[in-house]
């Protein structure tokens, strides 16, 4: 795949669109935030000052060097603040989340799938497939029970036996 491609996909997945929106919602409330209080707050009197007050607010820092004069500021830190502790919230969840559906993918067995090639799948479990997988195996000669994957709600104890003995 060409890296323009990929770079297209990647810029194109839902998760970094929603990204992109969030990093302009803030620009937007740095802008604002310094037009509420330029000429009102000797503090806040450059973009890189409401850059500074935006970035400590969103990351709950606060250090309480730069604080809002006017009421309309004071509005605007209360929405940077609120999306602050949202968008953080969001982004973490979103990690535990990739990293809980790696655990269970990885019990499960199905991380080991991602590059398997050439195995057969068998879906569902019932007595007898124990027989079934001999005769797959019997007359497949190549095939070796890591070929096989199998895609059931079949207790462990059930499955092991059957593929460890061949």
């Amino acid at each position: 795949m060409r890296k323009s491609n990929r770079l297209f996909q990647i810029l194109n997945h839902p998760s970094m669109k929603s990204i992109t929106a969030l990093f302009a919602f803030f620009i937007l409330l740095m802008f604002a935030i310094l037009v509420a209080e330029r000429g009102n707050n000797s503090k806040i009197t450059s973009f890189f000052d409401a850059f500074w007050y935006t970035i400590v607010t969103v990351t709950t820092i606060g250090y309480g060097d730069i604080t809002p004069a006017t009421t309309a500021g004071r509005i605007i830190a209360v929405v940077i603040m609120l999306g602050g502790v949202v968008s953080f919230g969001a982004v973490s969840g979103k990690i535990a989340s990739v990293l809980v559906e790696r655990q269970q993918k990885r019990n499960r067995g199905f991380a080991q799938l991602k590059k398997k090639r050439d195995h057969l799948v068998l879906c569902g479990w019932k007595p007898e497939m124990e027989s079934i997988i001999a005769g797959i195996l019997a007359s497949n000669p190549d095939m070796t029970p890591s070929d096989i994957v199998l895609v059931t709600g079949a207790p462990k104890a059930v499955l092991f036996p059957v593929l460890s003995n061949r």
